[in-house]
């Protein structure tokens, strides 16, 4: 599973970076440059498109047997065909590409079989190389649909995914911009899990497959450097779902720039994590917040782990109950140990929805948290984000 894990994010990240924009205008299509200028955009997140044969048709233009690969990667895959419609070249060496489409295709690492029923993507922007707005020259798409999504090892299904649904606003410089992404009808065979452990635990619980959704929605404010992440769902039938919202700051302009010029300039992946990971210390946390609602899961794992204990939900609850506070006192804050040790029971004893927020009265750099957790500290990170727990 963990090689079907790397393939599956490779191919599915390098296709994602695939992206949009329509606007009429006349003039030859010279299919090299396309590529040339798609390559150079495609740069900026880290992937490239290498051989293959181009050609064009009035405004069609399409490209054969390429190979795709992205940084730091050495398993790169072969594209039979990436089919571009409506392209029309933006008069300062970009195109404005109505649909890319790649039809269906499978990536096989040493008997993990991912497959992929196909993507399309429209109002696909290929910026020129002289584009100067930095969101634009990283390409801009408004909707992406891809799937189904399946992984197989030595012929046998693990995981699938329905389909993957990408949205986008219309980019307007300096604009908020919203996006939003549904992933339908996840599938995973918990029995092919690495840890044998693990596949035989979840079946003990009744979850040898697990099924699912993952939804999303983003918005972004280039201007103040504000990201939002809202109703960022794992929903699992028969078990539970957790959500999460972040209000972040300090996602400027200039540091997309700055990402894409690690990407554009950086093959070696740890490098470029480190890179990345620098830069990160810019972001601050405005506000999160965790929530966990239940569907059944929390009496199923009480029911299965007093039976390891030699008693029953009851009284493996009473047990949790009882540990808590001995266990929430390493946190080192008697006030959110308090809070903590109260809504953890009232959970526990009622599974409904669980709530952590973090709601500081000013932003919150990452790099100022990173102290604390480096220290031990976990009551000046719990004091620095205003953490709060609570039951409903």
């Amino acid at each position: 599973m963990k090689r079907a894990r790397h393939s599956l994010f490779a191919v599915t990240t390098a296709m994602v970076c695939f992206g949009a924009a329509l606007q009429p205008a006349s003039a030859q299509i010279v299919g090299d440059e396309l590529l040339a200028a798609l390559n150079n955009q495609l740069s900026l997140q880290g992937v490239s498109i290498t051989g293959g044969e181009v050609s064009t048709s009035g405004s069609s233009v399409t490209i054969t047997n390429a190979t795709m690969s992205m940084a730091g990667d050495d398993e790169p895959f072969t594209i039979s065909e990436i089919r571009m419609d409506g392209v029309q070249p933006d008069g300062a060496g970009g195109y404005n590409v109505a649909t890319a489409t790649i039809p269906p295709f499978a990536v096989d690492d040493s008997g993990t079989v991912a497959s992929f029923g196909g993507i399309q993507v429209t109002d696909y922007t290929i910026a020129g190389t002289q584009e100067t707005d930095i969101v634009l020259r990283g390409g801009v798409f408004k909707t992406m649909t891809m799937g189904p999504i399946a992984v197989s090892e030595d012929g046998r299904q693990a995981f699938s995914i329905a389909g993957v649904a990408v949205e986008v606003d219309d980019y307007q410089p300096g604009q908020p911009w919203a996006s939003s992404v549904a992933v339908s009808d996840f599938a995973l065979d918990t029995t092919v899990l690495d840890d044998p452990n693990a596949s035989r635990t979840m079946a003990a619980l009744g979850y040898e497959t697990l099924t699912g959704d993952v939804t999303a929605n983003g918005s972004w404010f280039p201007e103040t450097g504000q990201m939002l992440m809202e109703d960022f769902i794992i929903s699992v039938d028969d078990a539970a779902s957790i959500g999460l919202d972040l209000n972040l700051g300090g996602y400027t302009v200039e540091l997309v720039e700055a990402m894409q010029q690690i990407n554009a300039a950086t093959q070696d992946e740890q490098a470029a994590g480190m890179a990345m990971l620098g830069l990160m210390q810019q972001i601050e946390i405005g506000g999160a917040a965790i929530t966990l609602t239940d569907a059944s899961l929390t009496n199923k794992l009480l029911e299965f782990f007093g039976q390891q204990q030699g008693t029953n939900a009851d009284g493996m609850r009473a047990f949790a109950k009882g540990m808590l506070p001995l266990g929430l006192a390493q946190l080192q804050s008697p006030e959110f140990a308090a809070k903590a040790t109260a809504a953890i029971g009232a959970f526990l004893d009622n599974p409904g929805t669980l709530v952590i927020e973090a709601q500081p009265a000013t932003p919150v750099p990452v790099l100022q948290l990173a102290a604390p957790v480096m220290s031990g500290n976990p009551a000046q990170l719990i004091d620095a984000l205003s953490l709060d727990i609570t039951a409903q």
